[in-house]
């Protein structure tokens, strides 16, 4: 049984060398040593209060996530953002 794909979504750029980003990496190697493929997305914008490119960003990258898959957000970039998250539910 293949292991269905995921998208990991966080605000920024995700090479950034603090512990969160540090901490997500090391969650993305995690998943992909247990055959998972996944894909970071780094959403453009401003955090942790989203501005109108950040909430843009957050639609453009759940409409290109593959159905079959899976979504993780780091919860930096959840925050605000309900409304872009609802309307691809």
């Amino acid at each position: 049984m293949t292991a269905p794909p995921i998208t990991f979504i966080v605000p920024g750029d995700p090479n950034q060398r603090t512990g969160g980003y540090l901490y997500d990496a090391r969650m993305v190697e995690a998943l992909k040593r247990a055959g998972h493929a996944v894909r970071v997305v780094g959403l453009a914008g401003r955090f942790p209060v989203p501005d109108d490119e950040a909430e843009c960003a957050m639609q453009n990258a759940l409409a290109h996530s593959p159905s079959d898959g899976c979504v993780i957000f780091d919860g930096l970039a959840m925050g605000g953002l309900g409304d872009a998250l609802s309307a691809q539910r």
